[in-house]
């Protein structure tokens, strides 16, 4: 699928991919939408009922735990 910009947040009508989990989970697909989110070096596609981006007021704190 070809996207017109290297950064972005699309929503898929009529997406093939939802199509191809079938009419039984319809009643559960029937809520859902499919999305595309376009970075720089990588694409995430997505079924969901819902998707909330927040602007985050601080820098969060990301620690790694060695194993």
């Amino acid at each position: 699928m070809g996207f017109p910009v290297d950064g972005a947040f699309f929503e898929i009508l009529d997406s093939p991919w939802m199509r191809e989990f079938g009419e039984e989970d319809d009643r559960i697909l029937s809520k859902c939408k499919h999305y595309v989110l376009k970075f720089y070096d990588e694409t995430i596609e997505i079924i969901t009922r819902d998707i909330v981006f927040e602007q985050l007021k601080e820098k969060p704190q990301i620690s790694c735990v060695p194993e």
